[in-house]
């Protein structure tokens, strides 16, 4: 994730000030580590197994589990997790936990504040108690077989428990079911935007708010009277740092009419943030029960992604608006007590220490209103932009103790049929996500799964008065009416994050939606085709090219540019075929100019923000297209912007237009979490490479913060699938990195060079099949 990229720059300089390693001493642990491999070829001791376990490394080191039940594969998936991505899941679990500070220090702060205040892992605490039995044995078995590992280590901890001096603790369940908490959260930002809009609304005429937000109600007095008496532009820049990027991923399927086969073809590729290791971790699992093959994420015993014996299944994220912002009237008598329809009621109360390494323990009083966590009370700049007299309370579907996703995933992972699926469904809570489906009888659906709040009045998209009761929720959605299709007429199904229901829809899902583009480009390519195999899927989620050029090269095209490199460019853009190669100048030249533009036009119309963390080809369309001032005035701004661009780019890359490289400017952000920004270390630990793609590209290849000439890939498909249903053995798969988290093992990258070029593996046959091409065998005995 990409928070923790940032985080950790940070923390490796208070680690090298306060823990102060030599580097000879540093040397002799990276040495010791290398030489230090875990062993693949010998009998392990582990308690609470059925029968014998038979685990076998493939020639890509992903294991293979030949188990005599799920629950005894869960076992040794928990103990293969943690032998491989240790550390992955200890973060993970202390972000959750509220528990950062006490191993980072203070850099560590912002992130325990907002866990411990919305209660991320208490809430797992209490869903653990409240899930069935079954599902509560899977996390148990799995916690065990951690906890075998941790016990008992088949090698020395991971390096950053190393250079950190951290222990990890025995796993919990509730380990677990945090990690989904996270995920929720990260793929929800209904309440920042709505937080964004407040502060815009006061900024700027009903016009211009319109083009940053075209499809929301304008407000009326009514709305704005709620919002008074808190300065929300200090408000939104006081939120905690967002977890990662929150959309973008693709999938999609097509029935037997159109494929060679006869049967279903599905692809998917989840778009999150860049990392190394990368989040997902590719693993098989075979029981007389069935089979389950694609990706994990360690810290969680199902997969999430991939197929069983009869279905194969993938995920992109709704969009859906299941967060809202209440702003409280505190009691002016009682700061204890809160204004309700009813009358007042006390906040509930609780105390909450965050231990900090290198600094003092901070005391944090948390209260929580009748809508949910009072977020306020996570800064002392939240608190003051609200001011005296209110609170800001935040009600979000990812807060119920008693979410039943975790068995919903359960249940997805040995579903037989279309029914058995939709049943699983069902018990999807959070995060919201786009579910498309394929099964061996011939079948695909689609259903947005995850409940949407109802509301008492139609959402405006702005923070709500909490005292009043006029925009409560009443209750959520039923499963039935949530968007869903099974076998369209148009026999195929599309979605890459973009609107998944027309305006009419009768459930309110959201109105905020990636930019079409990428659904319309993979749209394109599957019009008019019949006789689709695996190998069109795979090559369609390689395309590069840059969809959002067809509406915006148009409007560039009418620059005027008044330097000679400036021309030249202009001329190589009207050539340019708009495919985002990485061996081309020419989606170097658009990216800079479009990122750029949009700058500018932002400021005129916002003021000066020094930001260039996002590209919107629909807001700088319209900000065109509303240019103040007439066509004179815009191709002035289309001509002084490129000028700009190519002198900087120059800069960069020298005088010839024709030598720069898309790559050298677009290198994928594979690295160390932990020591990836931290001189030295971080080349040992990076392993990215100079990619193709961009923002609006199939194979997507996000940007985010840049500095104007160089274009960080932050936010892509870690993992990509392709799914033939006539024969589900030949299912292709990719993750970014390697197995393993250990940057000094030779699994570490793997998979980075096949990833980018468009490789894959399969996770197929016999123990015997299995074994005569891997590394080697270990046998799990009671």
């Amino acid at each position: 994730m990409r928070w923790m990229r940032r985080l950790f720059v940070a923390v490796a300089i208070l680690v090298a000030l306060a823990v102060a390693v030599p580097a000879g001493v540093l040397g002799g642990i990276l040495v010791w580590l290398k030489l230090s491999p875990p062993a693949m070829d010998n009998t392990v001791k582990m308690p609470g197994l059925s029968g014998p376990v038979n685990l076998v490394w493939d020639e890509n080191a992903v294991p293979h589990i030949f188990a005599p039940s799920l629950r005894d594969a869960y076992r040794v998936l928990g103990w293969v997790h943690a032998r491989d991505r240790l550390w992955q899941m200890e973060s993970s679990r202390r972000l959750g936990q509220g528990r950062l500070a006490e191993i980072i220090g203070p850099p560590g702060v912002a992130f325990d504040r907002e866990m411990r205040v919305l209660g991320l892992y208490r809430l797992a605490e209490q869903n653990y108690q409240t899930l069935d039995s079954e599902t509560r044995a899977d996390l148990d078995a799995y916690a065990a077989g951690v906890n075998a590992y941790l016990a008992r280590p088949a090698a020395p901890l991971p390096v950053e428990f190393q250079i950190l001096d951290v222990t990890p603790a025995p796993w919990k369940p509730a380990d677990t079911l945090v990690w989904g908490r996270l995920m929720s959260l990260q793929l929800s930002s209904n309440y920042r935007e709505e937080a964004a809009r407040a502060e815009l609304v006061k900024q700027v005429p009903e016009s211009v708010f319109k083009d940053f937000f075209p499809d929301s109600p304008y407000p009326g007095p009514t709305t704005l009277a709620g919002l008074g008496g808190i300065d929300w532009k200090r408000f939104a820049g006081a939120l905690p740092p967002v977890l990662g990027p929150d959309h973008a991923s693709n999938e999609w399927a097509v029935d037997g009419t159109l494929t060679k086969s006869g049967k279903p073809l599905l692809a998917n590729d989840p778009h999150l943030g860049l990392a190394a290791p990368i989040l997902w971790y590719l693993a098989r699992i075979v029981t007389p029960e069935g089979s389950v093959a694609g990706v994990t994420v360690p810290g969680v015993p199902y997969h999430l992604l991939g197929h069983n014996d009869h279905l194969a299944w993938g995920f992109t994220t709704t969009g859906g608006d299941v967060q809202d912002l209440f702003v409280e009237e505190v009691d002016p008598k009682d700061p204890d007590k809160y204004r309700t329809p009813d009358g007042e009621a006390a906040f509930k109360t609780r105390d909450e220490t965050i231990k900090v390494r290198f600094g003092q323990d901070i005391h944090l009083a948390v209260r929580e209103s009748r809508h949910g966590p009072v977020i306020s009370d996570t800064d002392p700049d939240l608190a003051a932009a609200v001011g005296q007299g209110k609170a800001v309370a935040l009600s979000f579907v990812g807060l119920d103790p008693k979410d039943t996703t975790t068995a919903a995933a359960r249940a997805l992972n040995r579903a037989h049929d279309a029914v058995a699926l939709r049943a699983a469904a069902r018990l999807w809570e959070t995060p919201e996500q786009n579910l498309v489906y394929a099964d061996t009888e011939g079948n695909i659906g689609f259903v947005s799964v995850g409940p949407l709040p109802v509301r008492k009045r139609p959402t405006d998209d702005f923070p709500a008065p909490g005292s009043s009761g006029e925009a409560d929720w009443t209750g959520l959605t039923d499963f039935t009416q949530l968007p869903q299709t099974f076998d369209p007429p148009t026999h195929m199904l599309v979605n890459a994050n973009n609107r998944v229901v027309p305006p009419d829809f009768p459930t309110y899902i959201g109105r905020h939606y990636e930019s079409p583009f990428r659904a319309q480009r993979i749209q394109e390519m599957l019009d008019g085709r019949t006789g689709l195999t695996a190998d069109d899927f795979a090559r369609m989620q390689l395309d590069t090219k840059a969809a959002d050029g067809s509406l915006l090269l148009p409007r560039l095209l009418k620059a005027e540019p008044a330097s000679a490199a400036g021309r030249q460019a202009l001329a190589m853009l009207s050539k340019w075929n708009a495919f985002m190669d990485r061996d081309r100048p020419e989606p170097l030249i658009y990216t800079a100019w479009v990122y750029r533009l949009q700058a500018a036009l932002v400021e005129e119309r916002l003021g000066p923000t020094g930001h260039r963390g996002y590209y919107d080809p629909m807001l700088t369309t319209r900000l065109l297209d509303d240019e103040p001032g007439g066509t004179a005035k815009t191709v002035a701004l289309l001509s002084s912007t490129l000028d700009d661009t190519v002198g900087a780019l120059a800069m960069a890359y020298g005088s010839n237009l024709n030598a720069w490289r898309w790559g050298n400017a677009h290198r994928a952000t594979l690295t160390s979490q932990l020591f990836g920004d931290v001189p030295i270390l971080g080349r040992l630990f990076d392993i990215g490479r100079p990619t193709p793609g961009g923002d609006e590209t199939v194979n997507r290849a996000g940007i985010g913060a840049n500095d104007g000439v160089t274009f960080p890939d932050r936010h892509g498909p870690g993992y990509r699938g392709v799914f033939d249903l006539s024969d589900l053995d030949k299912s292709r798969f990719i993750i970014a990195t390697g197995e393993s988290g250990n940057p000094l093992s030779t699994y570490y990258r793997t998979f980075v060079r096949r990833w980018r070029d468009g490789g894959s593996v399969t996770l197929s046959g016999t123990a015997d099949e299995v074994a005569a091409h891997g590394i080697g065998q270990q046998r799990f005995v009671p």
